[in-house]
């Protein structure tokens, strides 16, 4: 993670007691050290498929795993369930998501 950490780090208190981060990649389930330092970092789970990714249909050919922030790891979980959110939280989110993209473009490490 190196000088990416304490970037990441800036999204830890938004999540809920119960969010979790479901990573949309094509084989990126299959990077178990990514994936558990994300989980430390944002003290949530993180989901992800080892396949390929279909990004118009959502979906990962191959079987999803699942990375604890307590460092525990665990393969062929099901894929994530989002749960339903009101038009006011979407629009919420959305803000927040507006808010977030421009402060973590401000803190990105210079090149």
């Amino acid at each position: 993670m190196g000088l990416y950490s304490p970037l990441l780090f800036v999204l830890n208190p938004r999540f809920a007691p119960d969010g979790f981060v479901h990573l949309q990649h094509c084989n990126i389930g299959q990077n178990r050290d990514l994936l558990s330092k994300l989980a430390k970092i944002w003290q949530v789970p993180v989901y992800a498929g080892t396949g390929t990714q279909n990004p118009v249909y959502r979906f990962n050919t191959g079987s999803y795993v699942r990375a604890n922030p307590d460092g525990s790891f665990e393969s062929h979980v099901g894929r994530p369930v989002y749960p339903a959110l009101s038009q006011e939280e979407k629009e919420r989110m959305l803000r927040e998501s507006k808010f977030l993209r421009e402060e973590l473009y401000s803190r990105r490490p210079p090149y």
